[in-house]
């Protein structure tokens, strides 16, 4: 099934982009409201946003909400503890964990791996399997470029969360 929507009114001027590009509501004219999109991968299974709640990343040591982003081609959410290190949970709605070289790391939930390193992204990752053919990619930053190995303990904590509130 598919829908189509359109407008019923033309308004004066030239669309463009607004500036800022944050994800939320913003009011455009008294009366209305309108929504910038989060990035999206059309068979996303999750909002990579949705799985770090605000007292989630207070207990982590980051501000929230996060911030919607691409990561290495997937949509992702991006967390940062200033000057501390960086943690991004990326959603790839193609693939579980057939073929993922690591460690395997123990959550009540799912299957995880560790990989130092993912992708040459820096860093320590965790690939949590939602399905055989989905995943949360978990990676933890250091800032400064630190040893990607010292991020481990974190990106396994962050894990955890995530492996609560995967489907």
């Amino acid at each position: 099934m598919s829908l189509a929507t359109g407008c019923t009114q033309q308004e004066p001027g030239t669309p463009s982009p607004s500036a800022g590009g944050t994800s939320g509501a913003t009011s455009a004219r008294p009366g209305t409201t309108t929504t910038t999109p989060r990035p999206t991968q059309g068979n996303a299974p999750f909002d990579p946003c949705s799985l770090l709640s605000d007292t989630d990343a207070a207990t982590l040591g980051v501000p929230s909400p996060g911030r919607a982003r691409m990561f290495l081609n997937l949509p992702a959410c991006l967390w940062l503890a200033s000057g501390q290190f960086g943690i991004s949970i990326a959603a790839d709605g193609q693939k579980g964990l057939d073929g993922v070289v690591g460690q395997n790391v123990a959550l009540p939930k799912h299957k995880a791996i560790q990989v130092i390193n993912p992708a040459n992204a820096g860093g320590c990752g965790v690939v949590v399997e939602a399905t055989t053919t989905s995943s949360a990619l978990i990676v933890v930053t250091p800032a400064g470029g630190g040893q990607p190995e010292a991020a481990c303990p974190r990106a396994v904590e962050v894990a955890k969360i995530v492996d609560a509130k995967l489907p």
